[in-house]
């Protein structure tokens, strides 16, 4: 199951490369959108990298796969995750 999480409520470990962090933000901007959830304790370094990512993009909400040790594909629009473009 999937649900969207406040973001400040799920802890991602900040001592990422920030070039890669970076790299992911640009890709989702690019898509504009995300495809796919990270596990409520992120492990996976492309997990950590989809939090850390989607923090410094400012979104309000973080899609969280829970009971579940299988990604599963979605697309959500970064709009509904809270990010608004000025």
């Amino acid at each position: 199951m999937i649900r969207l999480l406040q973001i400040d409520r799920v802890k991602c470990e900040d001592t990422l490369e920030f070039d890669d962090i970076l790299q992911v933000a640009g890709d989702i901007l690019r898509k504009g959108y995300i495809d796919r959830a990270i596990h409520t304790l992120p492990k996976s370094v492309e997990e950590l990298l989809l939090c850390q990512a989607l923090k410094l993009l400012g979104v309000k909400l973080i899609p969280i796969l829970e009971e579940s040790n299988h990604s599963i594909d979605i697309r959500i629009p970064i709009e509904v995750l809270g990010f608004l473009m000025i």
